[in-house]
């Protein structure tokens, strides 16, 4: 059905201009560095735990300092590939299917998924979308003098990274998808090494003084 719907809209469209990569790649870079400067300040687990909408830097909770850099990480790297799609691509979501068979693949347990379509993403909404994130990251930062809420922050930043992450992941081949998986699952399983570790050293720290 996916695969009609997509044909249908592009018997309509007139053939599109190949767009400008480096350009394109050059304004992902950017992005790149901003979601990095944002990325200090961004624990939504906190934000949404905490009752008093303070989330102290040194103060983190161990899931934030975990899903954090992936979150992060990842919107960095699927921004790239949106900037370089050049060809328009349906935007979905997949949800388990209750009831549904699970397959053996790749030697791995997959379960059924239906799979909804919800749009379809343009080459030409990329610099569009650019200056939104861009505008609205601004307007969020601190030196930019705008008065806003921390709740209104808050939702800018969770709106960016989740768009991103839902367009970008569309983006991507089903051999891309697999690889960023598994490059994500290794670096969640150092990172909570990595904290244990220091939650034990901490510990014994505290223990001697």
């Amino acid at each position: 059905m996916a695969d009609n719907y997509s044909a249908a809209r592009n018997a309509h469209r007139p053939a599109p201009q190949a767009p400008n990569l480096f350009a394109r790649r050059a304004a992902s870079v950017f992005m790149g560095f901003l979601f990095l400067f944002h990325m200090s300040s961004f624990a939504p687990v906190s934000w949404i735990i905490q009752p008093d909408w303070k989330t102290e830097l040194d103060g983190e909770h161990f899931v934030d300092r975990i899903i954090s850099p992936i979150i992060g990480l990842g919107a960095i790297i699927l921004h790239w590939y949106i900037a370089e799609a050049v060809e328009p691509f349906l935007l979905t979501v997949s949800v388990p299917k209750i009831g549904g068979d699970v397959q053996v693949q790749n030697g791995q347990l997959q379960m059924a998924h239906l799979t909804f379509p919800l749009g379809l993403w343009e080459p030409s909404y990329f610099w569009p979308a650019v200056v939104l994130e861009v505008a609205m990251m601004w307007a969020v930062w601190p030196v930019s003098g705008m008065i806003v809420s921390e709740l209104v922050r808050r939702s800018v930043l969770v709106g960016i990274f989740g768009s991103v992450w839902f367009v970008g992941w569309n983006s991507l081949p089903y051999y891309r998808k697999e690889f960023l998986y598994r490059l994500m699952k290794e670096y969640f399983i150092q990172l909570v090494i990595s904290e244990m570790i220091n939650s034990a050293f901490g510990r014994r720290q505290r223990r001697r003084r």
